[in-house]
């Protein structure tokens, strides 16, 4: 993985993390300023009704003089910075309605508030509700007082002043933009921190995935070599493999794991007797069968591997047919796994495009031909339709590189895959 990829996918992240981070944080201080302020205007608005008992507490035995004194409360009270009453009732303690007054028209706020349902406090505390009605915001407050021997109850709808309530939303806005600005302030201050922090973790990454790709190179070179060929076949079919995946849109998953079958494909032959493995004439039945065992010797190879065993279905089924006709298993179709039925198309290509010692290399079109002939047969049709696109690009490209050349390539190809 190149560094500035690493570290774009490092920012990428880090921003999301640090808006998400950001998000939860502003929700709850949102909320928990809400909270806050509403206890505050509770607070305020029952200090208003009990400041009312405190001045005229003995009106409680009278309803016609309440009625009179909360009408005269409320008027002297209009003007308050914070806000003030637009409606009052008082009870007794049985919960009777004594008195109660309003100012100008209450039906918008009535229709509001249901005060069909009146829960009264059974201590000292006081129940709320609010409601925000024409860009006003109402609390309807409900709270136990007591003069002398005298208990009851107040219940109140007050009106929050404008002022006031511009003074709240710009506390809360205040609050969540600090929490915000502090979240993405230490996000920009450990960014760097934390990339500096995984830059050796990095190239120790990128050396570990070096050494992975040169493991794959030594092991499908020494049995090229012992099948008596060179690394450039395993260098050409790797690199054939890969684009034909790609031009049939392959995950990125599914081509790292081609590129390993495409290294490993005939790494069972290792468990092949030279005798047979190197004869120069045609094998008898029963050499061949023995040959054919390389399959299963080459998958118990991978499977012992954790980071190999994504490579089986390519060593497994490079020699299954899609009419059914292969070996080992003699799979057909779409049982065999696409990544098999990729490699077997460009298997076959490379082995006829190239000179071995017991023949020679046949030319482009000959060898696209009896591919032609395969198509059903040997060969999945819609794999073999996506690299006859690509075959005569492919061709020129590799087909007579060195096998220097030919590494390089593929380091590059391959490069974000393994």
């Amino acid at each position: 993985m190149k560094q500035s990829h690493f570290y774009r996918r490092v920012a990428g992240r880090l921003s999301l993390a640090t808006l998400v981070i950001a998000a939860a944080f502003a929700g709850v201080v949102w909320f928990r300023e809400l909270e806050r302020i509403d206890e505050a205007v509770v607070d305020l608005a029952s200090a208003e009704a009990h400041l009312f008992v405190r001045q005229h507490g003995t009106a409680l035995a009278d309803p016609q003089r309440l009625k009179d004194t909360l009408a005269g409360f409320l008027s002297g009270r209009e003007q308050g910075n914070d806000g003030h009453f637009v409606f009052v009732e008082v009870y007794d303690e049985a919960h009777h309605p004594l008195a109660e007054a309003a100012l100008g028209n209450m039906e918008k706020v009535d229709a509001v508030f249901d005060r069909a349902v009146r829960p009264f406090p059974l201590s000292d505390l006081t129940h709320y509700d609010k409601v925000y009605l024409e860009g006003r915001l109402y609390l309807r407050v409900l709270t136990r007082v007591a003069v002398d021997d005298v208990t009851g109850y107040v219940e109140g709808i007050f009106e929050v002043a404008p002022q006031r309530l511009a003074a709240i939303s710009k506390d809360v806005m205040k609050a969540v933009a600090t929490v915000v600005a502090v979240v993405i302030g230490t996000a920009l201050f450990l960014a760097p921190v934390f990339i500096g922090m995984n830059r050796s973790l990095l190239r120790v990454s990128e050396r570990l995935l070096r050494a992975n790709v040169e493991i794959l190179e030594v092991l499908g070179g020494a049995i090229a070599k012992r099948d008596s060929d060179t690394g450039r076949h395993n260098y050409r079919v790797t690199l054939y493999a890969v684009h034909l995946a790609q031009e049939l849109g392959r995950a990125p998953d599914e081509i790292r794991a081609l590129i390993k079958g495409a290294f490993l494909h005939d790494v069972g032959k290792i468990g092949i007797s030279d005798a047979i493995l190197l004869k120069p004439g045609k094998l008898t039945e029963a050499e061949f069968a023995i040959m054919k065992t390389h399959v299963n010797h080459g998958v118990d190879i991978v499977s012992r591997s954790g980071w190999l065993d994504d490579a089986q279905p390519v060593v497994a089924g490079h020699h299954e047919k899609y009419d059914g006709s292969g070996y080992p298993t003699g799979a057909s179709g779409e049982a065999i796994h696409l990544n098999a039925r990729i490699f077997a198309v460009v298997d076959v290509f490379d082995a006829l495009t190239s000179r071995r010692p017991y023949k020679k290399a046949f030319p482009l079109d000959d060898a696209l031909a009896v591919l032609e002939q395969g198509r059903g047969s040997h060969f999945d049709p819609v794999v073999l339709d996506a690299f006859l696109r690509l075959a005569p690009t492919l061709y020129h490209a590799f087909a007579d590189e060195t096998e220097e050349a030919l590494r390089a390539a593929l380091l590059a190809v391959t490069e974000r895959y393994v």
